[in-house]
């Protein structure tokens, strides 16, 4: 599995967003489709530590559409 593959020392949700992020440029260039994130959240940033909200700025930079779901309504 993806988590199981985290180099010693980083962090395995970290590690596996970014593996993600790759597997999503590599199926969009195959297809020609445009790239897509889903974040299912509440739409604040808790910290340099937020996984979520690192997730949704790393899909942001690498130009994908961030579409998100809020766990508020």
């Amino acid at each position: 599995s993806i988590v199981e593959g985290a180099p010693p020392g980083q962090n395995a949700y970290t590690f596996t967003n970014q593996r993600l992020m790759e597997q999503v440029r590599l199926l969009a260039a195959e297809s020609g489709e445009s790239q897509a994130a889903i974040v299912v959240w509440d739409g604040s940033c808790y910290g340099p530590d937020d996984l979520t909200a690192a997730f949704a700025s790393d899909a942001q930079k690498r130009g994908m559409q961030v579409l998100h779901v809020s766990t508020l309504e």
